[in-house]
């Protein structure tokens, strides 16, 4: 059984890190969705890292179109990844990218990251 934690937000640049939390006991990252809402500019996509103390442990889970959702999957949910563990008292974040396009300046998003307790 997997447990959920969800972060949104509005008209942000890119930016690493975008959000942070620290965590109050450690977790196995079994999945993550990403979904940019709406682009402003022109990116021709949008990424996130996911990020344990300022490294990046999951890289580029990348949306070309807004409104589309991506997955990035552990081989703990049919996916191709290892589970990524991030331990108690880690910093986890999510930085936010743009690539490509004449002038991207902001996305609003949400990242689900579904993840078990302790380690798997």
């Amino acid at each position: 059984m997997f447990q959920t934690l969800t972060l949104t937000w509005d008209a942000s640049a890119a930016q690493d890190p975008l959000l942070e939390c620290k965590l109050p006991r450690g977790i196995t990252i079994l999945a993550v969705s990403y979904c940019p809402q709406s682009h402003t500019g022109t990116p021709t996509n949008s990424n996130i890292d996911i990020v344990d103390d300022g490294t990046d442990v999951i890289s580029a889970i990348t949306v070309a179109t807004a409104g589309t959702p991506t997955l990035w999957k552990s081989k703990a949910v049919g996916g191709t990844n290892a589970p990524v563990f991030v331990a108690a008292d880690s910093i986890l974040g999510v930085a936010l990218n743009f690539s490509g396009g004449s002038s991207p300046t902001a996305v609003d998003g949400a990242v689900v990251i579904y993840y078990a307790p302790g380690a798997v």
